[in-house]
């Protein structure tokens, strides 16, 4: 990962741990969750081929994947350190069209 992906991984912590912060000042119990997809190591055709950002901002997809994961890696990692529950729905929703309609919105049946 190059330095702007670290600066991004370092943000993104910072935020979740203010977001634990503010929580539990305020007397909430926080609760992180991961962010399923359907971005896969072989995507569907249809996703591969609604990929945008290639064009507009030069990531493929293969690096955005890549990001998005990482992402994850930090809430479960950030969860754990910091005692806080986290509800791995990467691991619980399965990454086809028949939960989501695009590459990250549940459908009505995924949303059940």
């Amino acid at each position: 990962m190059d330095n702007s992906g670290l600066f991004l991984m370092k943000k993104y912590e910072k935020s979740l741990l203010t977001f634990i912060a503010v929580c539990r000042s305020n007397g909430i119990i926080p609760v992180l969750i991961t962010e399923p997809s359907r971005f896969k190591s072989t995507p569907d055709k249809i996703i591969y081929d609604s990929f945008t950002l290639k064009d507009e901002f030069g990531i493929t997809y293969e690096q955005f994947k890549d990001v998005y994961d990482l992402f994850n890696d930090v809430i479960r990692k950030v969860g754990k350190s910091n005692h806080v529950t986290v509800i791995d729905l990467v691991d619980d929703i399965p990454q086809d069209r028949k939960y989501m309609y695009d590459c990250v919105h549940f459908n009505d049946y995924g949303s059940r």
